[in-house]
């Protein structure tokens, strides 16, 4: 008996000395883990999570989804403004009630919509170099506890100033100005916003006599200018509606173009449609196309229901950087065969023309100042093996940053360098003005060959703002809308 209990004496001090040896290798082990990773979030990386819409598309913030009952195009706004920022919970009377569609322009309900929290990045702290347009995050120097992240376009020592959208660096030595463009022709692609996709007509204002943005325009007279004024004409097009397809049988010489009218309708627009009434003059008009984006419209206008869009439309900016991509099935093709892709900003026409007897492919201007009637375009570059033939080709011509670019099938068309349009910065107000073309400014034209075009999506560059100093040069183009301004 006695040396049982000696045997029970003797093992208790072992198992407190095991336990308390657990505790404190358990104790070591996240004191390392957290030391560990104050270390790895000091020096290497750090997670974030992105409050604000400030860099939407690229990266979201708090946000809505929301999907418009007429066009069914679905697209996302900020919704950061109905919280609080000390204590992140919705502040009252903030709540978002409606936004606009940024395809047909709708008013939507948009106070249920689902709510999604930001973006999650992790942040590199070891990076040696920085490279222009690349996103970073840094300290706010006034509010020391406050992250930002922006995307970066001025280097140290370069002055930097934004002139009708677009960034210009310049050279101390002779006061020179040049534009800074984005080197990585994918990231000018990947940061590009919606203007207008055919995929998603509205199609109960079309029913109320709206007319289609896409149609066939101008007579068959050669004219490469033809077409310009939007005004629908019969011609080698043939329109699907319900597949958005949009067909020529163009065997014979002449140019047959179809053309992009940018018709945004207004309030009352939508209202006459809604209520069973026709569409009543002035409307339609085509307009220019703006910098509207509908990811910020709601928090920095506050829109609600009963609020009006030609508000906002009157504080809008014409943006000229445009794309167009679709998909080009050649189904056959006869005597002197062309396709030709345009661009319109201000007196400058840009055409990106096939050629598919032979596959090559021309960059051309048309200056309307020197060429009113277009017969005398100049080429700028020209590649070969491009589209040859019978075929489904995927398109997309861009004229962003004063450079014209090309992808045939998701590559990029090498011209052997860049096709860049020079300008000079003093000019800029002077000579890139909008004219009416601008309203219409994207078209197709075919000659000699039978082509479907489809999934035709219009898209536009950046356009940065300098809210806090306004330019006294500056040309207004008025309409009934509350047109954008040239600045």
């Amino acid at each position: 008996m006695s040396k049982q209990k000696l045997s029970k004496q003797v093992a208790s001090p072992s198992k407190a000395n095991s336990k308390d040896g657990g505790i404190r290798e358990t104790v070591e082990s996240v004191a390392i883990a957290f030391a560990l990773a104050f270390l790895f979030k000091t020096f290497q990386a750090e997670a974030y999570v992105i409050p604000t819409g400030s860099m939407a598309p690229t990266l979201y913030g708090r946000h809505k989804e929301l999907t418009c009952p007429s066009c069914h195009f679905n697209f996302q706004i900020g919704a950061s403004t109905e919280l609080d920022d000390a204590t992140g919970h919705v502040q009252q009377g903030s709540r978002i009630n409606a936004t606009l569609c940024p395809n047909c322009r709708r008013e939507i309900d948009a106070l249920d919509a689902p709510v999604f929290n930001g973006d999650r990045i992790i942040v590199n702290k070891q990076v040696v170099e920085f490279n222009r347009f690349d996103v970073v995050v840094f300290k706010n120097p006034e509010q020391g506890h406050v992250n930002y992240i922006k995307r970066l376009v001025g280097l140290p020592g370069e002055i930097i100033r934004i002139r009708q959208g677009n960034l210009w660096m310049r050279h101390d030595d002779n006061d020179t100005w040049d534009m800074l463009r984005k080197d990585d022709p994918e990231v000018q692609k990947a940061i590009q916003l919606l203007v207008y996709d055919d995929h998603y007509p509205a199609k109960d204002l079309l029913a109320a006599g709206w007319p289609e943005r896409w149609a066939p325009t101008g007579s068959t007279t050669g004219d490469l200018a033809s077409g310009t004024d939007g005004i629908e004409a019969a011609n080698a097009w043939v329109s699907d509606r319900e597949t958005r397809q949009y067909t020529a049988t163009a065997s014979n010489a002449e140019w047959h173009w179809l053309r992009y009218r940018h018709y945004v309708p207004s309030e009352k627009d939508w209202d006459n449609a809604d209520n069973g009434r026709p569409i009543q003059a002035p409307s339609p008009q085509a307009s220019l196309v703006s910098d509207y984006c509908a990811f910020n419209i709601a928090n920095a206008n506050g829109i609600g229901r009963g609020s009006r869009f030609d508000s906002f439309m009157s504080n809008s900016y014409w943006v000229g950087d445009l794309t167009i991509n679709c998909s080009v099935n050649v189904t056959s093709i006869a005597e002197k065969p062309a396709i030709r892709l345009e661009l319109v900003e201000g007196a400058d026409f840009f055409g990106c023309v096939f050629y598919p007897l032979d596959g090559t492919v021309e960059i051309t201007r048309i200056n309307r100042r020197t060429d009113k009637a277009g017969q005398h375009p100049e080429v700028l570059a020209t590649a070969t093996n491009v589209i040859q033939g019978p075929g489904v080709y995927e398109v997309s011509f861009a004229n962003v940053d004063n450079r014209l670019l090309l992808w045939v099938d998701g590559s990029l068309v090498d011209f052997g360098e860049d096709v860049v349009i020079k300008q000079n910065f003093g000019d800029i107000v002077a000579v890139t003005r909008p004219g009416k073309a601008d309203t219409t400014p994207c078209g197709i034209a075919v000659r000699g060959a039978n082509i479907t075009v489809s999934d035709l999506l219009i898209q536009r560059d950046i356009y940065y703002r300098n809210d806090a100093y306004q330019f006294s040069q500056k040309e207004d183009f008025t309409s009934p809308y509350g047109n954008p301004t040239a600045r």
